[in-house]
């Protein structure tokens, strides 16, 4: 959507408040705030305010943060392997959420490691909820993929002559990605839109 502002209330009018599914997003305040049956912080960003605290004050929490954020991605194929049961997989999750728990009860001195800290805390159900399914990813990359096209519309190809312009180019790339994520043909599934057919069944926008 294109929208002046990126606070909730955008998120109330457009994505509404009635998702039941699992949402994977970057801490943003307003994703943050967005109802949802689960969530995913990206491991990615983390990963990168981890690192920006590895080099600015040396911190070793952040390091060992780090380290198991990774083998955590690490570890998703193997405990949903054939031979992993379902007991097991769980003991392996928590176990995880244990070493969470210990790191954030180290005492700190820095007041970036120490913002880290805070938020692991405060959001520690949210780390490795993508642990619990083989299909959910550690990170929103394929999101932030989604947007670029609109990142180099905007600030390298010229930009947007009109407001118009730029909701209809909003529209046709949410429809297209949505296409490609649904793994439905672009062609033909974009001419039966425009003919008012319904591609995908049981499916209603907000």
């Amino acid at each position: 959507m294109i929208e002046p502002s990126r606070g909730y209330k955008v998120v109330k009018e457009h994505f509404t408040e009635k998702y039941q599914g699992l949402l994977c997003h970057d801490n943003w305040s307003a994703q943050n705030s967005t109802p949802a049956s689960e969530h995913q912080l990206c491991h990615a960003h983390l990963l990168r305010k981890l690192q920006y605290a590895i080099e600015k004050e040396g911190s070793a929490y952040a390091a060992q943060m780090q380290q198991l954020l990774r083998e955590s991605q690490q570890d998703r194929e193997r405990i949903w392997g054939a031979d992993f049961s379902e007991s097991e997989r769980k003991r392996v999750i928590e176990s995880y959420v244990e070493k969470l728990d210990v790191l954030n009860c180290m005492e700190l001195t820095h007041p970036e490691e120490k913002k880290l800290q805070k938020c692991f805390t405060k959001y520690r159900d949210w780390i490795f909820t993508f642990l619990a399914y083989p299909d959910v990813p550690p990170d929103n990359n394929r999101s932030e993929r989604a947007i670029r096209a609109a990142k180099v519309k905007d600030k390298i190809s010229g930009g947007f002559r009109s407001a118009g312009g730029a909701t209809r180019f909003a529209d046709l790339l949410s429809l297209t990605h949505t296409l490609r994520k649904q793994h439905l043909p672009l062609l033909d599934s974009l001419a039966a839109v425009f003919q008012g057919i319904d591609i995908l069944p049981g499916f209603r926008s907000g």
